[in-house]
């Protein structure tokens, strides 16, 4: 019995007389006499044990009997106690083992033991001190276990656990993924959480190193070299479970190489000859050996910076004077890389000297006028400076004969004898005629007028008689001589309107005609040769010693 008060209930009965009394005995000592109506009695406070309660009965002529029960009081429980696993415990698994021990110290003993998880119903184990729960669900669970000793007494014991099979999260903050970082130390910041229970712990490492463990989501790793790395992150729940990270990065702690290709250095620039262009164009390379060139600025002489996309800007308009100019190169990590260059534009020519260019190039103007209209004049001017010359000559000799008193009734054989003799007697005097035409050609045209006027001067007074007697007066030098051109592609000249033309008598007359014209020939070549020739310093051409102008393109040589 599980309680200290006891109710001993009996019936007695006398078949020839009535019941006299009843006596009560306790563990052998008496504890009541009771009237003959009695039939139970409370026993209050019995102590724990084994106990024997006899009731005896007697009638009225002293005839007795008695009966006895014994029960034992046990009003203690028995003891439990859940050996494994641990309250609160944390399993990383579905199936969870729990063992437990039992002890009765009042010898009832444990009659079984009762078993019940997350409020459920009991369950009768028996005698068995252990129970495995499989594929619980994720989170919280109770278990509860009890002890049931022979009086009925029960004692139980109780555990909370988690199940928790879910690996955490896990999330690198910084640095970013092929983050490139202008220092030789990275600061590694994280975040973990875990949906069913806690974070136990963390450990980082570098590059596969060995792992370092970090009471907090952030550690810096210092000293490295530059060049790519990468940096692993592992939480740990308190279910044993591990979640890890994986980042990569880029340590780069060198400027990039940076170099000017033009202009040189100092160089002086001339704004140009012929250009008033003031531009000036820089070029430039770069390099990064470890990540790559990202931006490149430019600015001159101490202004903004100019974003450039490319390796090469032109700066316009630049001023006369010194300038400087400043290239910036900046990589992937911040590192920056300044080089700069000094050089200085001068004034050009054509702006200096705009009025002189310009008055040249009028002056060059009207001088290529004049010489093409001089051109066009002179292409007429050999055929008639030779004409002219064999004029001359003809009538120098017909002067001669008239007044020495010589015959002339040859003076149209002495004409044509001496334009013979003029043109090919040698065979090689035309060449040289043209020859000498050339060199005096500038001396015949700047005497030309005056040379005709004198020539028709004397021609309009002179006379000469032909064989018949018949007297012929000499016309001016255009309508005296006319050159026509044969079909056969030879001149044929005239000599104002002539008489009939009769062969000379004498062969001598002819000869001594012919002489005169090659010694006159010969004094005007020996005369220009005396003299000499000089080269037009503009045009190229060969004219006359001490000549004051050019005959073809006009130009002044006074001043030459």
């Amino acid at each position: 019995l599980n309680e200290s008060s006891v109710t001993v209930r009996w019936d007695s009965s006398d078949e020839t007389s009535s019941i006299e009394g009843h006596n009560i005995f306790l563990d052998g000592q008496p504890e009541a006499e009771g009237a003959s109506d009695w039939v139970k009695y409370d026993f209050e406070d019995l102590g724990e044990g084994e106990h024997t309660v006899e009731v005896e009965a007697e009638d009225e002529v002293g005839n007795s009997d008695a009966d006895s029960v014994s029960f034992t009081v046990d009003t203690i429980k028995p003891e439990i106690s859940i050996d494994s696993p641990v309250d609160e415990k944390i399993f990383g698994k579905e199936n969870v083992t729990i063992e437990w021990s039992g002890s009765d110290s009042t010898g009832t003993g444990i009659d079984h033991y009762e078993i019940w998880i997350d409020g459920g119903s009991w369950e009768d184990l028996g005698e068995d001190t252990g129970r495995t729960f499989r594929e619980l669900e994720e989170g919280n669970h109770t278990v509860r276990v009890r002890a049931v000793d022979g009086a009925n007494n029960k004692d139980a014991d109780e555990i909370t656990f988690t199940v928790d099979t879910v690996k955490p999260s896990v999330n690198i903050l910084r640095p970013g993924e092929g983050n490139v970082i202008g220092s030789d130390s990275i600061t590694v910041e994280w975040e973990a959480q875990d949906e069913t229970t806690e974070i136990a712990a963390y450990e980082v490492r570098i590059d596969e190193t060995e792992w370092k463990t970090s009471e907090e989501a952030i550690y810096t790793f210092q000293d490295l070299e530059d060049g790519h790395h990468s940096v692993e992150v592992k939480g740990i729940d308190e279910a044993g479970n591990e979640m890890t990270r994986v980042r990569t990065f880029i340590l780069d702690t060198t400027s990039p190489e940076l170099t000017i290709d033009a202009p040189d250095a100092d160089k002086e620039l001339d704004a140009g000859l012929f250009s008033d262009s003031r531009n000036v164009k820089i070029e430039w390379s770069g390099d990064d050996e470890t990540t790559s060139i990202v931006n490149y600025q430019v600015r001159i002489d101490d202004g903004e910076w100019v974003d450039v996309d490319d390796t090469n800007y032109t700066f316009k308009d630049l001023s006369d004077g010194e300038h400087t100019v400043e290239i910036r190169a900046e990589d992937e990590a911040g590192n920056v890389e300044i080089q700069e260059i000094n050089f200085k534009v001068s004034e050009g020519f054509v702006s200096a000297y705009w009025w002189l260019i310009t008055l040249i190039a009028l002056i060059l103007i009207v001088l290529l006028a004049l010489a093409w209209r001089r051109k066009e004049e002179e292409d007429e001017i050999p055929e008639q400076g030779q004409e002219w010359e064999r004029n001359k000559a003809a009538k120098e000799v017909l002067h001669k004969k008239e007044t020495s008193g010589e015959d002339v009734e040859t003076s149209e054989s002495t004409y044509t004898g001496e334009e013979s003799s003029y043109a090919g007697a040698t065979g090689t005097q035309t060449e040289s005629e043209d020859t000498v035409m050339k060199k005096k050609k500038v001396k015949k045209v700047e005497k030309q007028e005056t040379a005709t006027e004198e020539s028709e001067g004397k021609a309009a007074g002179s006379s000469f008689s032909t064989a018949e007697g018949e007297e012929v007066e000499e016309e001016s030098e255009e309508e005296s001589f006319t050159e026509q051109e044969t079909e056969e592609g030879e001149e044929e000249s005239e000599f104002g309107e002539t008489e009939e033309k009769e062969e000379p008598e004498e062969t001598e007359g002819k000869e001594s005609e012919q002489e005169e014209v090659e010694e006159q020939q010969e004094e005007s070549e020996e005369e220009l040769e005396e003299e000499g020739t000089m080269e037009c310093p503009l045009c190229g051409n060969e004219v006359r010693a001490g000549a004051k102008e050019c005959y073809a393109c006009g130009k002044d040589l006074t001043e030459e």
